[in-house]
């Protein structure tokens, strides 16, 4: 079983990750770590538990020099 834990469920624990890094790029092919935190979980079922596909909500953080 997949476990995935939003920001939500956080309430009343004392510890929980609720935090996401996704490595991407950019248009001029640089590489960077995209940071955020999981707000909702979808998942979709087709035909059987084997064809599983998550959708990811998640608030991303603006980790822009300025």
């Amino acid at each position: 079983m997949d476990m995935f834990h939003t920001k939500e469920y956080r309430h009343g624990r004392k510890t929980y990750n609720n935090s996401v890094c996704v490595k991407g790029s950019t248009s001029s092919e640089l590489e960077v770590d995209y940071y955020g935190r999981l707000e909702e979980v979808i998942e979709l079922q087709y035909h059987s538990e084997q064809n599983r596909v998550f959708l990811f909500k998640c608030y991303w953080y603006d980790t822009t020099d300025r």
